[in-house]
């Protein structure tokens, strides 16, 4: 194949083949990150004698594969914060219903079920040592005043419990999903049952839902329907959350959904008019530079604001 002519395209498949080993091997972040410096140390070497001899040997080209495949470990490895030192599952026993004094904070509004709104937390604290990790927040309907903001930070006192497994032979398995996302455990509590903090850090997630409030706010002035309202939001910020079940289904029928995602093809869109918008940059001195920054700056702030979904990160 010609594509397997160009560099690029065999770093890229090694790191994909790294990736996919990650999935299947256990390896520690430490023995990872030793591998990983050693081949890059290794393959400098081999980079500095081509270079004497003014040939590059097979070893280099063997040793640049297996280090791109050793990154796509690490990535993968990195992500997975099971491995680290500090994360919750090190210290939670295997007791049924053991409660936890747990301090935690919203990490991201999940779309509600009929029964319970949801949630994606990051642990703070546990049993008052500092942990890490992410879990799954179930908030009963109706029982408090006001939703949940990302970055609001709580504590209560709790039993994890497991992600609750499909009921019917090839349902989707929602479980599985959230393993994927490093998610393995849940909490469900109602009004009654936790206390908000007056914790003042704000992170890039919370200043992404705040300009995608305001952007709403402006919207709602416009008397939208719910429906619309909801697949402007799905449009413009790539939150689908808010779109009813009925709507929802519709575009899965029709073969649409996809259309929902914010994705490269809006990332272009916006690339061509803030190209053309810009455009007269370019006649000043170093202005295709600057047209160049900006346009990276714009993007990258257009897919927080989105979520960072992956459609929209790719």
């Amino acid at each position: 194949m010609r594509l397997l002519h160009f560099t690029i395209i065999k770093l890229t498949l090694c790191l994909i083949v790294g990736i996919i080993l990650a999935n299947f091997l256990t390896i520690s972040l430490n023995t990872i990150i030793y591998c990983c410096v050693s081949f890059i140390l290794l393959l400098l070497f081999f980079l500095i004698a081509s270079k004497k001899r003014q040939q590059k040997s097979v070893w280099f080209g063997i040793v640049t594969y297996v280090t791109m495949i050793g990154i796509g470990v690490l990535v993968v490895n990195l992500h997975d914060q099971r491995q680290f030192k500090d994360h919750y599952s090190k210290i939670i026993s295997d007791e049924k219903d053991s409660a936890h004094l747990i301090t935690f904070k919203i990490r991201e509004v999940l779309k509600p079920t009929f029964y319970h709104d949801k949630y994606v937390v990051d642990l703070i604290k546990m049993d008052k040592e500092s942990v890490s990790g992410k879990l799954l927040l179930n908030v009963d309907k109706d029982t408090i005043p006001n939703a949940l903001h990302v970055d609001d930070t709580f504590i209560t006192k709790t039993s994890l419990s497991n992600i609750n497994l499909p009921l019917n032979p090839y349902q989707f398995d929602y479980s599985k999903y959230l393993k994927k996302q490093y998610i393995e455990h849940q909490i469900s509590l109602d009004q009654s049952s936790f206390l908000k903090l007056n914790a003042q850090s704000v992170s890039i997630f919370g200043y992404a839902a705040k300009i995608r409030a305001k952007i709403d706010g402006k919207l709602i002035a416009y008397d939208f329907e719910p429906d619309e309202l909801a697949i402007i939001d799905a449009l413009l910020l790539g939150q689908r959350k808010d779109i009813s079940q009925d709507t929802y289904n519709n575009y899965v029928n029709a073969g649409a959904i996809h259309i929902l995602a914010v994705s490269g093809l809006h990332v272009g869109i916006i690339l061509l008019i803030l190209n053309f918008i810009f455009k007269p940059l370019e006649r000043l001195k170093h202005g295709k530079i600057i047209k160049r920054v900006l346009l990276v700056m714009i993007l990258w702030s257009f897919a927080v604001i989105a979520g960072l979904s992956p459609s929209v990160t790719r």
